[in-house]
């Protein structure tokens, strides 16, 4: 019996999001399986689009304070539907935030800012740990812009 415990292999969980204002992205990875979810406004992408991808809608918003608590919780939402941080549940081994772009400009950067800034402190709160990765790093190591991945997923749809 003790043997059997011992040849128990759990799977390795990591979740990866990809935080903008109009199209965010979350990616969970469970042991090389992979689901994929999204935001968007344009209704054609709504709903599932292939058995791992899945587009939801943007929630009404009045000001951007609610704008930026519906897309963070859209996150915590996917996170829970595969994985609870209580003690006997799944663990997650990883979460990573595609950091900012060096090209954003303007007022925009610190709608950005905010936005990401609402999810770290509700991850802290959670005690979910997480690092920020450079854009230049996310291209590096998967050799594609993740934009050019989105795209590319949407034609084979």
């Amino acid at each position: 019996m003790l043997n059997g415990l011992m040849n128990t292999k759990t799977k390795k969980t990591i979740i990866g999001i990809d935080y903008s204002l109009t199209s965010p992205a979350v990616c969970i990875n469970i042991g090389g399986d992979l689901m994929f979810y999204y935001l968007t406004n344009k209704k054609k992408w709504i709903g599932k689009q292939s058995e791992n991808i899945i587009g939801y809608e943007h929630e009404e918003w009045t000001d951007p304070i609610k704008r930026f608590k519906n897309i963070s919780s859209f996150v915590f939402q996917v996170i829970e539907k595969h994985i609870s941080h209580k003690i006997g549940y799944r663990s997650i081994d990883n979460i990573f935030i595609e950091g900012y772009s060096f090209g954003s400009k303007g007022r925009g950067v610190f709608q950005i800012a905010e936005n990401c800034g609402i999810l770290k402190y509700r991850l802290m709160e959670m005690n979910l740990e997480y690092e920020t990765v450079v854009p230049s790093v996310v291209k590096k190591v998967l050799q594609v812009k993740v934009t050019l991945i989105k795209t590319k997923c949407m034609r084979h749809l």
